[in-house]
Formats: C-alpha cells, sequence, structure tokens
C-alpha cells in the first residue's frame, strides 16, 4: 500500500503530466486533461486516507464510501469536487451519459474542481502539497 508521500509523488508527477498537456482552454486532450485531473485527486484523497488513518481504498467504490461515511468532516465543497471529476472522467473514458467529447468548459470545470480539493489538502493537511 502505497503511503502519503509516495501518493503526494504521483500527484507531483501527474501534475507535470497536466502540463504537458496544455492549458485547459487550449489542450488537444480533453479527455485526458480530465482524466488526469481527476487522478491527481484520486492520490490527493489517498494521502489523506494514509496520513489520517493509515487507510486506502482498493476501488473507486470503496473511494466513495469512505469519502462519504468516514470521512464526515470533510468540506462538502471538496467532496463535491470530487464527485465531478469522477463523473467527467467517467464521461471521458466510457462515454457516460452519451457525452463522450470534451470541451474546454469541461477542462476548465475539472481544474476549478482540482483547485478546491488542492487548497484543502495543502490548507488543512499537506503544507508541503506539490506545487508543480
Amino acid at each position: 500500500m502505497p503511503n502519503t508521500s509516495e501518493h503526494l509523488a504521483k500527484v507531483r508527477h501527474n501534475k507535470e503530466m497536466l502540463k504537458f498537456l496544455g492549458e485547459p482552454e487550449k489542450t488537444q486532450f480533453p479527455d485526458w486533461f480530465v482524466t488526469v485531473t481527476f487522478y491527481i485527486a484520486v492520490h490527493c484523497i489517498e494521502a489523506l486516507f494514509y496520513d489520517q488513518n493509515n487507510d486506502h481504498a482498493k476501488s473507486h467504490a470503496e473511494r466513495e464510501e469512505k469519502l462519504r461515511k468516514k470521512y464526515p468532516s470533510l468540506d462538502v465543497d471538496f467532496k463535491r469536487a470530487y464527485f465531478r471529476l469522477q463523473e467527467q472522467s467517467r464521461q471521458a473514458r466510457y462515454m457516460q451519459d452519451r457525452k463522450f467529447r470534451l470541451n474546454k468548459d469541461d477542462c476548465e470545470d475539472a481544474i476549478k474542481n482540482l483547485q478546491i480539493i488542492e487548497s484543502e489538502c495543502k490548507e488543512s493537511f499537506f503544507p508541503d502539497y506539490p506545487n508543480v
């Protein structure tokens, strides 16, 4: 099971990839932009789980359950942002809700949601959160 620093290293790695994909309004790969953004959030949350309770989710469904029931003190906007990113990532990967092609607005929305998660992680849990 990866520890906090390993999850934060993955955050850093994924943030480098996001930079490579370009600005949200200019990226040629909005599906990957949104998906990478989601996985940055996943590793941020997994770092939090490990840091707080030496805990780890084995699946997306288990992570959802933990966020809802085991971490009630997390801000509602934080949770809402995560679930929105998860939804967008599923749209990009599996054509959920018949929306397969994402656009710059989806990318900008993904960044806004990621910023909510990253802000909370940095302010409340990880002062050394990766700034890439």
